[in-house]
């Protein structure tokens, strides 16, 4: 067994030099041909400047987080513990749901070809590649929680105006949060009803953090390695409901956990060193009873279920960080491969006429579920951030995050929105069946994704705008941004007459966010809802009247 480890760790290692000889062609060299005196001091310059560039940046990054602890003081000290813990119950969900759906164990074309076929035994795969994940782990693990207990350090040592510095009462020792009348009185004006709270951090080194954390996270990553190889070494093999049970039981575990973290976090903050202490000690007892499980069901592994469920790694391997594709074809590519092999979800509710188009809508939506963050994105983040900058809320350059959001990172907002009128745009023998104009077929291909995304702006605008202005003129301008947004995705399909110019859709929204912010300017909401109508009307009538674009 043991030469069969070292054999795929020296391949393990081959890999990261692959890896990192990519990298080096960035820099214009190769350091396996290139090996003349003057281009291994080129090679020893640019690893030099990188490692320069992380330090300075590491060392930034430490400043940011002493003066934000030393600002906000003890309160931030016990929501990041919380937050931390949170995170790991989070990783933990989301690397058990995928370890439910697919082998932990990813093999590319290469693997499947040479390793799996050889004599090499299965636990000495299993082993290695978590082995790997586990390490990879404890070093992200490691680095959080160094910051961690670095701004720990800071919120008890800094010299600030600490709204939250602890008052020295605690409930049995752990320096919980209890009501705090005199510090309540004697807040600042304007304070947040936070400050009638006190609490007490205790000392922790951020040595002791960063191997608590590293712990806490080889156990994450060791459980979900357990899950996977527990359902892979299973003589029967779970049906597609069975994994259903379990992903909804996983979640609400996850849930459970998060709400628990939340609670555990103020003690572990208030316990300091002896509290990370314990937490490491747990979780290093984890990854012992991870790695029994591990070492005595890996060698019962059905490598030949591991090579099917490793077939979508294998037909994606080539669209990786370095392949050269427009990144909107290898979404979509991986979004193709992956609905395909999920298979068909529901069934097309019975519907006739133009609410066949709502239906299918609605039912891929629900079917290809990776576009809703981006849907939520939209909704929740995107428009809110131009309503409250069109109203007054930030400085003038958060119209330019906006912009950025809507044209930049359009794979997670309008794009997704858009995407069943493009699958049909796209198809011909689809599209020509279809006696729908442009503009019909973009409204009823839109209207669940627009549905989704007005809920979720209705919900979040009011908590974004600032006091004073209408809450109706808001939540319009929201609504009425999000129905341009969509439009804006018809130009894509249309030209201004059969031999006229192509509008665009990035051109639309340039417009949208232009033509808003100036009426911004003169400080009446309902010019601002009007002008972002006229952008909508303007664009409904581009999109009706033009000419479709022969694909």
């Amino acid at each position: 067994m043991m030469r069969d480890f070292q054999l795929l760790v020296r391949l393990r290692v081959r890999h990261a030099r692959t890896f990192l000889l990519r990298l080096a062609y960035l820099a214009g060299t190769d350091p396996s041909v290139d090996r003349d005196a003057s281009d291994r001091v080129y090679q020893l310059y640019v690893a030099g400047a990188l490692l320069i560039c992380a330090a300075l940046l590491w060392f930034a990054l430490l400043d940011v987080v002493e003066k934000t602890f030393v600002a906000v003081g003890s309160l931030l000290g016990i929501v990041a513990v919380s937050a931390l813990l949170a995170m790991a119950v989070a990783v933990f969900v989301h690397w058990s749901v995928r370890a439910l759906r697919s082998a932990p164990l990813r093999l590319s074309h290469p693997d499947i070809a040479y390793v799996a076929s050889s004599p090499i035994s299965a636990r000495s795969l299993v082993m290695e590649a978590a082995g790997a994940s586990l390490l990879a782990a404890a070093v992200i693990g490691a680095l959080a929680g160094y910051l961690l207990g670095f701004g720990l350090e800071a919120a008890l040592g800094g010299a600030g105006w600490d709204w939250f510095a602890a008052s020295g009462t605690a409930a049995a020792g752990f320096g919980a949060a209890v009501p705090d009348p005199a510090a309540a009185a004697a807040g600042p004006p304007g304070s947040s009803p936070l400050a009638s709270f006190a609490f007490e951090l205790g000392e922790v080194s951020p040595a002791m953090a960063a191997l608590a954390c590293s712990a806490l996270f080889a156990a994450v990553a060791g459980g979900s390695w357990a899950i996977g190889v527990v359902r892979l070494a299973s003589r029967r093999r779970p049906q597609r409901a069975e994994k259903i049970v379990g992903i909804v039981v996983a979640c609400a575990l996850g849930l459970a956990g998060t709400a628990g973290a939340f609670v555990c976090g103020p003690i572990l903050a208030a316990a300091g060193s002896a509290g990370f202490a314990i937490l490491g000690a747990a979780a290093l007892a984890c990854l012992v009873v991870e790695a029994a499980v591990l070492a005595v069901l890996s060698p019962r592994v059905d490598m030949v279920a591991v090579v099917q469920e490793s077939a979508l790694a294998v037909e994606l391997d080539p669209f990786g960080v370095f392949s050269a594709l427009d990144p909107d074809v290898q979404s979509d590519y991986r979004r193709r491969i992956k609905v395909a092999r999920r298979g068909p979800v529901f069934r097309l509710p019975a519907a006739q006429g133009r609410f066949v188009f709502i239906a299918r809508s609605a039912l891929s939506l629900v079917r290809q579920f990776e576009g809703l963050a981006g849907l939520v994105v939209l909704g929740a983040a995107t428009t809110p951030l131009g309503v409250a900058a069109l109203f007054g809320a930030g400085a003038p350059v958060t119209f330019l995050f906006w912009l950025m959001l809507l044209v930049l990172v359009r794979p997670s907002g309008p794009r997704e929105a858009s995407r069943a009128f493009r699958d049909d745009m796209r198809v011909r023998l689809v599209r020509d069946q279809l006696p729908f104009s442009v503009f019909e077929l973009l409204v009823l291909d839109s209207l669940p994704a627009f549905a989704l995304v007005a809920v979720l702006t209705c919900a979040v605008v009011p908590f974004a705008v600032p006091p004073g202005v209408p809450l109706a003129a808001a939540l319009a301008l929201g609504v009425v941004t999000n129905a341009a947004t969509l439009l804006c995705a018809g130009l894509d399909a249309v030209r201004m007459s059969s031999k006229g110019l192509r509008p665009w859709s990035e051109g639309g929204l340039a417009m949208l966010v232009a033509a808003t912010a100036i009426a911004s300017t003169f400080e009446l909401p309902w010019l601002t809802v009007a002008a972002a109508v006229a952008v909508c009307v303007g664009v409904a009538l581009i999109v009706l009247r033009g000419a479709e674009r022969a694909r």
